[in-house]
């Protein structure tokens, strides 16, 4: 283990990866943000979106994360994440008090950002411009296997969206060769489907002698992604784990950080007109 690394000391505008996909979408704001920028002092440095930072630090972060978007102050819904598939459907602003459990929001209205925090989870923004609805998802493998994404789709189609009209975009996350899982995990996808195959390859580098997989968290939800004619999709290519300076990454922490402590990094998108 290595010392906790301060890395707060510079960079202190918010970092905020964008989705080619989207950007030309002037009806909309979004931003796969990363760790610096905030205020949270190590090891959670410092744009951190954890619950267990305090209410201060939170609180700030939050405005940090709204003004970044052009939203209003204190108006970013997010949720309890447990890695299921709950998705809630926003119709207001609720206070932070109301915060709920579940893994996805989804909305018709302006001027109301949705954010999930992750530390190498997909996070996935949802856009349908015909029906002006967006979404947002968290999700990690239990996600994916509840099928989340699936969900989602079929929500927005009850809201009058049409998935064809879809644009979907996955922000960064913890990438296979970083990515260790044990052949329980395996066995959940392949009861599933067979071709999830392909998103396992055996771990050859294993510190011991029980049979360990890297997991591919693209693949997978590539598979789900192609079950549906969409309008666009987009996975970024950054690695998590691979860039501690830039992210935050739990599997990072648990290899390389005392007490295996780590914050989370907003993801977030808003309609503005």
């Amino acid at each position: 283990m290595q010392n906790n690394t301060d890395f707060s000391s510079s960079h202190n505008t918010p970092t905020l990866h964008s989705a080619p996909n989207l950007l030309h979408f002037s009806t909309l704001s979004h931003a796969f943000f990363g760790r610096r920028g905030g205020v949270s002092p190590p090891p959670l440095d410092s744009l951190n979106g954890t619950l267990k930072d305090t209410d201060q630090n939170r609180h700030q972060n939050q405005s940090i994360v709204c003004k970044a978007l052009g939203a209003p102050l204190d108006s970013l819904q997010r949720l309890h994440q447990v890695h299921g598939n709950t998705i809630h459907i926003v119709e207001k602003a609720q206070p932070f008090h109301k915060i709920k459990e579940g893994d996805g929001l989804i909305t018709c209205h302006k001027n109301v950002p949705l954010a999930v925090i992750t530390a190498d989870c997909l996070p996935i923004f949802l856009y349908e411009p015909a029906a002006q609805i967006i979404g947002v998802l968290h999700a990690g493998w239990r996600g994916i296997a509840a099928n989340i994404l699936e969900k989602a789709i079929r929500t927005i189609e009850q809201l009058g969206g049409a998935s064809q009209n879809l644009h979907v975009a996955i922000g960064p996350h913890i990438h296979q060769k970083n990515y260790e899982v044990g052949p329980e995990v395996r066995a959940v996808f392949l009861d599933q489907n067979p071709l999830y195959e392909n998103a396992f390859q055996p771990n050859e580098q294993k510190t011991d002698n029980a049979p360990k997989f890297l997991l591919s968290l693209k693949k997978l939800i590539s598979h789900q992604l192609n079950a549906f004619t969409l309008a666009s999709t987009w996975i970024s290519e950054m690695d998590t784990y691979a860039h501690p300076e830039q992210f935050f990454s739990c599997r990072y922490a648990a290899h390389h950080v005392q007490n295996r402590a780590y914050g989370c990094q907003f993801s977030a998108i808003m309609q503005t007109h």
